[in-house]
Protein backbone atom coordinates (compact mmCIF):
# COMPACT_ATOMS: atom_id res chain seq x y z
CA UNK A 1 0.00 0.00 0.00
CA UNK A 2 1.24 3.58 -0.96
CA UNK A 3 2.32 5.74 2.44
CA UNK A 4 1.14 9.26 1.97
CA UNK A 5 4.02 11.78 1.53
CA UNK A 6 4.94 13.03 5.25
CA UNK A 7 7.73 15.35 4.45
CA UNK A 8 7.77 18.85 4.95
CA UNK A 9 7.93 21.04 1.72
CA UNK A 10 8.53 24.72 2.18
CA UNK A 11 9.02 27.35 -0.34
CA UNK A 12 9.45 29.77 2.28
CA UNK A 13 11.75 29.75 5.42
CA UNK A 14 9.62 28.76 8.49
CA UNK A 15 8.54 32.11 10.28
CA UNK A 16 9.05 34.16 7.07
CA UNK A 17 6.87 36.16 5.14
CA UNK A 18 6.64 34.38 2.00
CA UNK A 19 4.55 31.30 1.29
CA UNK A 20 4.58 28.42 3.31
CA UNK A 21 3.10 24.82 2.34
CA UNK A 22 3.32 21.88 4.70
CA UNK A 23 0.47 19.44 6.43
CA UNK A 24 -1.18 22.22 8.31
CA UNK A 25 -1.70 24.26 4.94
CA UNK A 26 -1.21 26.95 2.56
CA UNK A 27 -0.17 30.48 4.20
CA UNK A 28 1.45 33.39 3.13
CA UNK A 29 2.79 35.39 6.07
CA UNK A 30 1.45 33.08 8.13
CA UNK A 31 -2.01 33.84 7.19
CA UNK A 32 -4.18 31.10 6.24
CA UNK A 33 -5.00 30.93 2.48
CA UNK A 34 -7.23 27.73 2.99
CA UNK A 35 -9.58 26.70 5.70
CA UNK A 36 -9.92 23.49 7.63
CA UNK A 37 -13.83 22.27 7.37
CA UNK A 38 -14.01 18.74 9.39
CA UNK A 39 -11.31 16.91 8.26
CA UNK A 40 -10.10 18.46 5.05
CA UNK A 41 -8.97 21.44 3.59
CA UNK A 42 -11.00 23.91 1.35
CA UNK A 43 -10.30 27.22 -0.28
CA UNK A 44 -11.03 30.43 1.00
CA UNK A 45 -13.31 32.17 -0.62
CA UNK A 46 -12.30 34.04 -3.43
CA UNK A 47 -13.50 37.62 -2.32
CA UNK A 48 -11.58 37.13 0.82
CA UNK A 49 -8.47 36.13 -0.86
CA UNK A 50 -8.84 38.90 -3.38
CA UNK A 51 -8.95 41.50 -0.21
CA UNK A 52 -5.65 39.46 1.46
CA UNK A 53 -3.57 39.63 -1.83
CA UNK A 54 -4.49 43.56 -2.15
CA UNK A 55 -3.68 44.17 1.11
CA UNK A 56 -0.81 42.24 1.16
CA UNK A 57 1.10 43.65 -2.15
CA UNK A 58 1.01 47.24 -3.39
CA UNK A 59 -1.75 48.30 -5.34
CA UNK A 60 0.60 47.56 -9.28
CA UNK A 61 1.66 44.79 -8.24
CA UNK A 62 -1.31 42.83 -6.56
CA UNK A 63 -0.92 39.47 -8.15
CA UNK A 64 -3.60 37.02 -9.80
CA UNK A 65 -4.64 33.56 -8.93
CA UNK A 66 -4.43 31.85 -12.42
CA UNK A 67 -4.35 28.83 -10.59
CA UNK A 68 -7.06 27.43 -8.12
CA UNK A 69 -6.39 26.74 -4.35
CA UNK A 70 -8.32 24.63 -5.01
CA UNK A 71 -5.99 22.14 -6.53
CA UNK A 72 -3.38 22.48 -3.31
CA UNK A 73 -6.05 21.75 -1.15
CA UNK A 74 -6.89 18.72 -3.19
CA UNK A 75 -2.98 17.75 -3.15
CA UNK A 76 -2.89 17.80 0.60
CA UNK A 77 -6.05 16.03 1.52
CA UNK A 78 -4.76 13.34 -0.27
CA UNK A 79 -1.43 13.53 1.45
CA UNK A 80 0.57 14.56 -1.60
CA UNK A 81 2.72 17.43 -0.06
CA UNK A 82 5.26 17.85 -2.55
CA UNK A 83 2.83 18.32 -5.24
CA UNK A 84 0.93 20.77 -3.29
CA UNK A 85 3.95 22.71 -2.74
CA UNK A 86 5.00 22.13 -6.50
CA UNK A 87 1.92 24.19 -7.31
CA UNK A 88 1.99 26.79 -4.37
CA UNK A 89 5.51 27.91 -6.15
CA UNK A 90 3.55 28.63 -9.33
CA UNK A 91 1.61 30.74 -7.41
CA UNK A 92 4.31 33.20 -7.67
CA UNK A 93 3.38 34.91 -4.69
CA UNK A 94 6.61 36.76 -3.78
CA UNK A 95 7.45 37.50 0.01
CA UNK A 96 6.36 40.20 2.09
CA UNK A 97 8.09 43.19 3.31
CA UNK A 98 7.12 44.21 6.92
CA UNK A 99 3.92 46.37 5.70
CA UNK A 100 2.70 43.93 3.85
CA UNK A 101 2.30 41.07 6.19
CA UNK A 102 1.12 43.50 8.84
CA UNK A 103 -1.82 44.59 6.33
CA UNK A 104 -2.41 41.15 5.47
CA UNK A 105 -2.39 40.72 9.09
CA UNK A 106 -5.05 43.35 9.66
CA UNK A 107 -7.53 42.01 7.23
CA UNK A 108 -7.36 38.56 8.48
CA UNK A 109 -8.33 39.36 11.68
CA UNK A 110 -10.87 41.34 10.23
CA UNK A 111 -12.56 38.73 8.28
CA UNK A 112 -11.82 36.06 11.42
CA UNK A 113 -14.49 37.89 12.74
CA UNK A 114 -16.80 35.83 10.53
CA UNK A 115 -15.15 32.67 9.70
CA UNK A 116 -17.15 29.85 9.99
CA UNK A 117 -20.86 32.24 9.37
CA UNK A 118 -22.11 31.58 5.83
CA UNK A 119 -21.55 34.70 4.01
CA UNK A 120 -23.34 35.76 0.50
CA UNK A 121 -20.97 36.87 -1.88
CA UNK A 122 -21.34 40.65 -1.00
CA UNK A 123 -20.17 39.75 2.35
CA UNK A 124 -23.45 39.49 4.32
CA UNK A 125 -24.49 36.59 6.38
CA UNK A 126 -27.06 34.14 4.67
CA UNK A 127 -29.71 35.01 7.93
CA UNK A 128 -28.55 38.43 7.61
CA UNK A 129 -27.46 38.72 11.42
CA UNK A 130 -24.21 40.60 12.47
CA UNK A 131 -21.27 38.05 13.54
CA UNK A 132 -18.02 66.07 -5.86
CA UNK A 133 -14.84 65.84 -3.87
CA UNK A 134 -13.77 65.28 -0.40
CA UNK A 135 -11.37 67.42 1.12
CA UNK A 136 -9.65 68.42 4.30
CA UNK A 137 -6.81 70.65 5.03
CA UNK A 138 -3.49 70.28 6.48
CA UNK A 139 -3.73 70.76 11.00
CA UNK A 140 -3.36 73.67 12.72
CA UNK A 141 -1.01 73.98 15.35
CA UNK A 142 -2.72 72.53 18.19
CA UNK A 143 -2.35 70.40 22.02
CA UNK A 144 -0.35 67.44 21.50
CA UNK A 145 -2.53 66.03 24.44
CA UNK A 146 -4.03 62.70 23.93
CA UNK A 147 -7.49 62.38 22.94
CA UNK A 148 -9.97 62.56 25.77
CA UNK A 149 -12.72 60.92 23.56
CA UNK A 150 -14.88 63.68 24.27
CA UNK A 151 -18.42 62.39 22.79
CA UNK A 152 -20.67 60.46 24.51
CA UNK A 153 -22.26 57.55 21.64
CA UNK A 154 -25.63 55.57 21.66
CA UNK A 155 -25.03 51.94 23.20
CA UNK A 156 -27.67 50.30 20.96
CA UNK A 157 -27.04 46.75 20.10
CA UNK A 158 -26.43 46.16 16.55
CA UNK A 159 -28.61 43.40 15.06
CA UNK A 160 -27.53 42.96 11.51
CA UNK A 161 -25.16 44.01 8.75
CA UNK A 162 -26.20 47.07 6.81
CA UNK A 163 -27.80 47.02 3.82
CA UNK A 164 -29.49 50.03 1.80
CA UNK A 165 -32.60 50.29 3.87
CA UNK A 166 -30.42 51.20 6.66
CA UNK A 167 -29.57 53.99 4.38
CA UNK A 168 -33.27 55.31 3.84
CA UNK A 169 -33.99 58.99 4.24
CA UNK A 170 -35.05 59.47 7.91
CA UNK A 171 -37.02 62.95 8.95
CA UNK A 172 -33.84 64.22 11.57
CA UNK A 173 -30.72 62.58 12.89
CA UNK A 174 -32.13 61.57 15.66
CA UNK A 175 -34.48 59.20 14.00
CA UNK A 176 -31.52 57.93 11.87
CA UNK A 177 -30.00 54.02 12.79
CA UNK A 178 -28.28 54.28 16.68
CA UNK A 179 -25.96 52.02 14.99
CA UNK A 180 -24.13 50.61 11.78
CA UNK A 181 -22.18 47.43 11.10
CA UNK A 182 -20.73 47.08 7.84
CA UNK A 183 -20.01 43.89 6.44
CA UNK A 184 -16.78 42.36 6.34
CA UNK A 185 -15.94 42.62 2.36
CA UNK A 186 -16.66 46.23 2.84
CA UNK A 187 -14.44 46.67 5.71
CA UNK A 188 -11.61 44.36 3.82
CA UNK A 189 -12.33 47.55 1.31
CA UNK A 190 -11.56 50.61 3.76
CA UNK A 191 -8.48 48.65 5.33
CA UNK A 192 -7.06 48.46 2.36
CA UNK A 193 -7.30 51.40 1.31
CA UNK A 194 -5.62 52.73 4.38
CA UNK A 195 -2.97 50.95 3.74
CA UNK A 196 -2.12 52.34 0.47
CA UNK A 197 -2.51 55.53 1.38
CA UNK A 198 1.48 56.12 2.14
CA UNK A 199 2.53 55.48 -1.42
CA UNK A 200 6.44 56.15 -1.40
CA UNK A 201 6.29 57.19 2.47
CA UNK A 202 3.52 60.80 1.32
CA UNK A 203 0.20 60.35 1.64
CA UNK A 204 -2.93 60.07 -0.77
CA UNK A 205 -5.86 59.64 -0.32
CA UNK A 206 -7.54 56.24 -1.21
CA UNK A 207 -11.46 55.72 -1.43
CA UNK A 208 -14.01 54.38 -3.47
CA UNK A 209 -17.91 54.13 -3.83
CA UNK A 210 -20.49 52.16 -2.22
CA UNK A 211 -23.25 50.99 -4.49
CA UNK A 212 -26.62 48.71 -3.52
CA UNK A 213 -28.00 46.04 -6.16
CA UNK A 214 -32.00 45.62 -6.50
CA UNK A 215 -31.72 43.55 -3.20
CA UNK A 216 -30.42 46.34 -1.17
CA UNK A 217 -26.92 44.40 -0.64
CA UNK A 218 -23.61 47.06 -0.25
CA UNK A 219 -20.73 46.28 -2.63
CA UNK A 220 -17.65 48.69 -3.74
CA UNK A 221 -17.24 50.55 -7.15
CA UNK A 222 -14.27 52.44 -8.86
CA UNK A 223 -11.61 52.46 -6.52
CA UNK A 224 -9.16 54.87 -6.95
CA UNK A 225 -12.19 57.66 -7.74
CA UNK A 226 -11.68 60.25 -10.54
CA UNK A 227 -9.04 61.76 -8.80
CA UNK A 228 -7.00 62.29 -5.39
CA UNK A 229 -3.69 63.92 -4.11
CA UNK A 230 -2.66 64.30 -0.37
CA UNK A 231 -5.69 66.56 0.46
CA UNK A 232 -8.67 65.02 -2.06
CA UNK A 233 -10.49 61.90 -3.11
CA UNK A 234 -13.07 62.72 -5.72
CA UNK A 235 -15.51 59.60 -6.52
CA UNK A 236 -16.22 57.98 -9.52
CA UNK A 237 -20.26 57.82 -9.64
CA UNK A 238 -20.27 56.15 -13.46
CA UNK A 239 -21.92 52.78 -12.41
CA UNK A 240 -20.63 49.40 -13.60
CA UNK A 241 -23.65 47.88 -14.99
CA UNK A 242 -26.53 50.45 -14.01
CA UNK A 243 -29.32 48.27 -14.64
CA UNK A 244 -28.10 46.42 -11.63
CA UNK A 245 -26.77 48.68 -9.29
CA UNK A 246 -26.93 52.38 -8.03
CA UNK A 247 -24.43 54.63 -6.05
CA UNK A 248 -25.42 55.09 -2.77
CA UNK A 249 -22.60 55.99 -0.87
CA UNK A 250 -18.59 57.20 -0.56
CA UNK A 251 -15.82 56.11 1.41
CA UNK A 252 -12.24 57.79 1.52
CA UNK A 253 -9.19 57.90 3.49
CA UNK A 254 -7.69 60.55 5.64
CA UNK A 255 -3.98 60.29 5.85
CA UNK A 256 -1.07 62.14 7.18
CA UNK A 257 2.40 61.22 6.49
CA UNK A 258 5.37 61.56 8.82
CA UNK A 259 6.38 65.16 7.67
CA UNK A 260 2.91 66.00 7.95
CA UNK A 261 2.75 64.86 11.74
CA UNK A 262 1.59 61.33 11.61
CA UNK A 263 -1.58 62.48 12.36
CA UNK A 264 -4.53 59.64 12.48
CA UNK A 265 -8.45 59.30 14.05
CA UNK A 266 -8.61 62.76 12.20
CA UNK A 267 -12.33 62.95 11.56
CA UNK A 268 -14.71 63.36 8.90
CA UNK A 269 -15.20 67.29 7.93
CA UNK A 270 -16.96 70.41 6.37
CA UNK A 271 -15.54 69.44 3.01
CA UNK A 272 -16.59 65.96 2.98
CA UNK A 273 -20.08 67.15 3.83
CA UNK A 274 -20.32 70.21 1.26
CA UNK A 275 -19.39 66.67 -1.32
CA UNK A 276 -21.91 64.49 0.37
CA UNK A 277 -24.59 66.79 -0.23
CA UNK A 278 -23.87 67.83 -3.81
CA UNK A 279 -23.30 64.45 -4.79
CA UNK A 280 -26.30 61.82 -5.05
CA UNK A 281 -24.70 59.54 -2.36
CA UNK A 282 -26.53 59.27 0.93
CA UNK A 283 -23.27 58.84 3.22
CA UNK A 284 -19.79 59.62 3.37
CA UNK A 285 -17.21 57.17 5.64
CA UNK A 286 -14.02 58.58 6.25
CA UNK A 287 -11.16 56.33 7.76
CA UNK A 288 -8.39 57.92 9.83
CA UNK A 289 -6.17 54.95 11.15
CA UNK A 290 -8.33 52.71 13.48
CA UNK A 291 -11.04 55.22 13.77
CA UNK A 292 -13.61 55.51 11.30
CA UNK A 293 -16.37 58.66 10.84
CA UNK A 294 -19.74 59.06 8.70
CA UNK A 295 -22.10 61.42 7.71
CA UNK A 296 -25.71 60.96 6.45
CA UNK A 297 -28.06 62.69 4.76
CA UNK A 298 -31.69 62.89 6.70
CA UNK A 299 -34.67 64.98 5.31
CA UNK A 300 -33.45 68.47 7.10
CA UNK A 301 -30.13 67.81 5.33
CA UNK A 302 -29.94 71.38 2.06
CA UNK A 303 -30.12 69.85 -1.22
CA UNK A 304 -27.50 72.15 -2.42
CA UNK A 305 -24.65 73.93 -0.45
CA UNK A 306 -21.47 76.10 -0.96
CA UNK A 307 -19.00 73.76 -1.20
CA UNK A 308 -16.00 76.43 -0.78
CA UNK A 309 -18.06 78.17 2.57
CA UNK A 310 -18.79 74.47 3.99
CA UNK A 311 -15.19 73.46 3.85
CA UNK A 312 -13.55 76.85 5.49
CA UNK A 313 -16.75 76.69 8.30
CA UNK A 314 -15.38 73.38 9.04
CA UNK A 315 -11.25 74.30 9.41
CA UNK A 316 -12.51 77.34 11.31
CA UNK A 317 -15.03 75.13 13.87
CA UNK A 318 -11.44 72.93 14.09
CA UNK A 319 -9.33 75.99 14.03
CA UNK A 320 -11.45 77.17 17.41
CA UNK A 321 -11.23 73.99 19.33
CA UNK A 322 -7.82 73.41 18.64
CA UNK A 323 -7.13 77.20 20.14
CA UNK A 324 -9.02 76.33 23.45
CA UNK A 325 -6.18 73.35 23.55
CA UNK A 326 -7.60 70.45 22.39
CA UNK A 327 -5.83 68.31 19.56
CA UNK A 328 -5.82 67.81 16.26
CA UNK A 329 -8.02 64.44 16.96
CA UNK A 330 -10.22 65.97 19.15
CA UNK A 331 -10.40 69.07 17.16
CA UNK A 332 -11.55 67.65 13.99
CA UNK A 333 -14.31 65.30 16.10
CA UNK A 334 -15.91 68.39 17.96
CA UNK A 335 -16.16 70.55 14.41
CA UNK A 336 -18.04 67.41 12.57
CA UNK A 337 -20.39 67.18 15.47
CA UNK A 338 -20.70 70.82 14.85
CA UNK A 339 -21.27 70.37 10.91
CA UNK A 340 -23.77 67.46 11.36
CA UNK A 341 -25.87 70.16 13.78
CA UNK A 342 -26.12 72.56 11.75
CA UNK A 343 -26.69 71.02 8.44
CA UNK A 344 -28.99 68.18 9.40
CA UNK A 345 -26.21 65.40 8.79
CA UNK A 346 -26.21 62.38 11.69
CA UNK A 347 -22.65 61.51 12.56
CA UNK A 348 -21.18 58.76 13.39
CA UNK A 349 -18.10 57.29 15.22
CA UNK A 350 -16.23 53.71 14.19
CA UNK A 351 -13.96 51.46 14.72
CA UNK A 352 -13.16 48.32 12.80
CA UNK A 353 -16.56 48.25 11.15
CA UNK A 354 -19.08 48.99 13.85
CA UNK A 355 -20.41 52.66 13.85
CA UNK A 356 -22.11 54.38 16.86
CA UNK A 357 -24.23 57.86 16.15
CA UNK A 358 -22.99 60.37 18.45
CA UNK A 359 -25.68 62.15 20.39
CA UNK A 360 -26.49 65.72 19.15
CA UNK A 361 -27.84 68.47 20.96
Amino acid sequence: MNQPDSRVHRINRLGGLGVDCDAAGLRLAGVALLHKRGHAFVPRPADEIELLLKAAYPADKAPFLSLSLASIADALNAGNLAKAAMTAMFLKLSELDADGAARIARVDDVLAKYDGQPRAQDGRFADGKMGAAAHHDRPPAQSAKPSSGPHQTSQQTLTHVATAADFATRKTPADAPGAIQFSPTLQGQFDVSWSRSFPGGRSKEQGGTIVTDRQGNLSVQNIGGVAADRKTFTPDYTMKDPAKFTPIGVFHTHPYDRSEGGYTGIAIDGGDAGGLIDSPAKFCVVQSGEKQFMFMNTSVTPQRVNWDALHMEGQRDSDAFGAKGNNFADSSAKAAIEIAAKYGLAYYEGHHDHFTRVYQK
